[in-house]
């Protein structure tokens, strides 16, 4: 499926750093197909994409669940969350026109943090797995400075946490 039209849905996920068992869990799930920029020159996909891809997923779960920057400003007086944490692992090669599932979960809600968990998988196979982990910030006279999540937006995101 083109990125230009994502599948996003809720489907069972696996643990990260596991390539066999797969327990029931929610996860946030979005679908896409390798594009040539995503490539290096061997035609293997080039590591920032992971990122790339980690982002536009996390940005697609925060809508899932009810709130995006514009929405976290207006009603929350939150400026957004700005990523604080990134990490890649890799396990297979992946090529131009590959079809992966990223799937998301949210690790941990601490007062004003997430962490999230993705699994990228091709044809159900485990490829790769990421960690990010975000901070809800708000403007204050000193710059920004942290933001509690808010209650609603805490009860959404949990939707999205493993068990």
């Amino acid at each position: 499926m083109p990125p230009s039209s994502p599948a996003n849905s809720l489907a069972p996920a696996p643990p990260p750093n596991s390539q066999d068992s797969r327990p029931p869990m929610p996860a946030f799930k979005h679908s896409l197909m390798v594009e040539w920029g995503d490539c290096d020159a061997l035609g293997i996909v080039f590591y920032p994409a992971y990122f790339r891809w980690m982002d536009a997923t996390f940005h697609r779960l925060t809508k899932a669940a009810g709130f995006d920057r514009k929405t976290l400003e207006a009603r929350d007086g939150v400026a957004g969350c700005p990523l604080v944490d990134a990490r890649c692992s890799f396990v297979s090669p992946v090529r131009f026109y590959d079809e992966l599932d990223i799937l998301a979960t949210v690790e941990k809600l601490g007062g004003s943090s997430m962490t999230l968990n993705y699994r990228f998988e091709r044809d159900g196979k485990h490829i790769a797995e990421g960690v990010e982990t975000h901070v809800f910030v708000r403007e204050t006279a000193n710059g920004l400075g942290k933001a509690p999540i808010p209650d609603d937006i805490r009860q959404a995101l949990e939707a999205f946490m493993n068990d």
